[in-house]
């Protein structure tokens, strides 16, 4: 969510005195995400005409593939509908899962979605077609409701191109 995101930021900031964006377009690049650039923590629109990031879908695929392999733990929490978490304060927060296609797509591994005025609607979604087969489908620039329709199209075409090649 946005917020934790910038609950993670500040807090990244207090505990090192380092700029939490700083640091992630300093490993945007170590991972090798040439046509990534992060302006804020959240990705959301600057000033209403400029993004808060910049990317490609090919860089996204990388992303997810880089998280899938080396912190798929990060991914977890993008399965559920809802997940709660107890602050030190033992107060709970609970976050709830904007894709609404969350459970219509079949071994669904990971998920994230995005809307801005200015990216449109984008949907990410790593998905296990076959026993550790994974793939990972893009959506950038749909509608707030048309990226769940497209992802599911991907989804579709790819399990379906998948059997016509065994």
């Amino acid at each position: 969510s946005n917020g934790a995101s910038r609950a993670v930021a500040l807090s990244f900031k207090s505990l090192t005195d380092n700029d939490f964006v700083t640091e992630m377009n300093k490993a945007a690049k170590i991972i090798g995400l040439a046509d990534t650039y992060f302006i804020n923590s959240t990705g959301l629109d600057v000033g209403g005409e400029y993004a808060g990031a910049y990317s490609t879908a090919y860089d996204m695929a990388r992303l997810f593939k880089y998280l899938l392999k080396n912190n798929s733990r990060l991914l977890a929490a993008t399965r559920e509908t809802e997940i709660r978490r107890r602050a030190e304060n033992n107060t709970i927060y609970l976050g709830y899962n904007t894709n609404q296609v969350l459970g219509e797509i079949p071994g669904l591994l990971a998920s994230k979605t995005g809307f801005t005025d200015n990216a449109g609607g984008n949907l990410a979604v790593i998905f296990d077609a076959g026993l550790r087969d994974p793939y990972i489908a893009i959506v950038l620039g749909s509608s707030k409701e048309g990226r769940f329709s497209d992802i599911k199209k991907l989804v579709e075409a790819t399990i379906k191109y998948k059997i016509l090649l065994e």
